[in-house]
C-alpha cells in the first residue's frame, strides 16, 4: 500500500465531517455528499502507475476514475460504525481490482465497463443500463493494445498478453450503453449520486470519462474530475448538452451504489 501521510489526514477529516452518513436517506445521497466534499481538488493523471502493481492511495488529486473510486470507498467506509483508514484502503482495493485481489497489472480493472461488471458481481453496485433499455456497443475492445505505446506496462510481453485476453472477454460481453439521443427519455430515472460513465464513439474503446450525477435545479449535471478544468467541478452544461457538445461522446452507462449488498473486506 502506497500513500502519503496527508492522505490519512484527509481521511480523518472526512470521518470528522461525514462519518455514519449523518441524516442521509440513501447511499446515493451520501455518495454525492462525499463527492462534493472534493470540489476543486486538483486533477492529476496516471497516479496509479509505477514499477510494480500496488494499491496506490491518493486523496489529494484525482483523474476521473480515481475520483469515483475514492468517493465510493469513502462512502462505504464512512458508513461503518468505526471507520478506519485501513478499512478504507481495503474497500478501495476491492473496488479497483478484479475480485478485489492484486496479483498483476491486468488484475486492475482498466476498462470501465469491466469495472462495472466486476463491481456488480461483487455486490458493490447495480448496473442500471440494461434496465434503462441500453443497447449493446458491439465493438472490439482493443484500445489499450492498439495504443500500447501509451501504457509503459504493456512493453512487458506477459502484461500485453494478459490485457489482450481481458479485451477478448470484454468484447464478448457486448457491454450496453444508452445513446445520447435516447438519454432525454430516461434522464428522469437517474438520481443524484448515480455513477455516469460516458461511452466513446471510437471503435475500440468503451468509456472515455466518468463522474457522478448531480442535479442543479431540475437539470442533471456531471460532478467529475475534469482534465480541461484541472480540478473537480460540476459541469456547466446539463448532462444531455454536455454529451451533445462532444462528438466523440456516444452515450452513457448508469450504475447505482448499493451499500446494503456491498461486502465488507476489512
Amino acid at each position: 500500500m502506497i500513500f502519503q501521510q496527508k492522505d490519512r489526514q484527509i481521511f480523518a477529516n472526512r470521518v470528522d465531517d461525514l462519518s455514519l452518513g449523518g441524516s442521509f436517506t440513501s447511499c446515493s445521497e451520501f455518495l454525492l455528499t462525499v463527492g462534493q466534499s472534493f470540489l476543486d481538488a486538483p486533477y492529476a493523471p496516471n497516479t496509479l502507475e509505477g514499477p510494480v502493481e500496488a494499491l496506490r492511495i491518493n486523496l489529494r488529486e484525482f483523474d476521473c476514475v480515481t475520483y469515483v473510486e475514492n468517493c465510493i470507498a469513502l462512502t462505504m467506509e464512512l458508513s461503518a460504525e468505526q471507520p478506519t483508514f485501513e478499512g478504507f484502503a481495503a474497500r478501495l482495493q476491492l473496488i479497483r481490482y478484479r475480485y478485489g485481489r492484486i496479483d498483476s497489472y491486468s488484475s486492475r480493472l482498466h476498462y470501465f465497463s469491466d469495472w462495472l461488471f466486476d463491481n456488480e458481481q461483487k455486490g458493490v453496485l447495480h448496473d442500471l443500463t440494461r434496465d434503462l433499455n441500453g443497447r449493446p456497443q458491439a465493438k472490439k475492445m482493443r484500445h489499450m493494445t492498439d495504443n500500447w505505446h501509451l501504457y509503459p506496462a504493456l512493453l512487458n510481453a506477459e502484461n500485453f498478453r494478459a490485457i489482450s485476453e481481458v479485451e477478448r472477454i470484454l468484447t464478448g460481453r457486448n457491454p450496453r450503453y444508452i445513446s445520447k439521443e435516447s438519454l432525454p427519455g430516461i434522464i428522469s430515472s437517474i438520481i443524484g449520486g448515480d455513477i455516469i460513465a460516458i461511452t466513446d464513439a471510437a471503435s475500440n474503446l468503451d468509456v472515455s470519462h466518468v463522474g457522478l450525477a448531480i442535479y442543479v435545479g431540475e437539470q442533471c449535471h456531471l460532478l467529475h474530475a475534469s482534465e480541461k478544468a484541472g480540478r473537480v467541478v460540476i459541469s456547466e452544461q446539463p448532462l444531455s448538452d454536455y454529451l451533445s457538445s462532444h462528438q466523440n461522446h456516444s452515450g452513457v452507462m448508469v450504475a447505482r451504489l448499493d451499500c446494503k449488498t456491498a461486502p465488507d473486506p476489512r
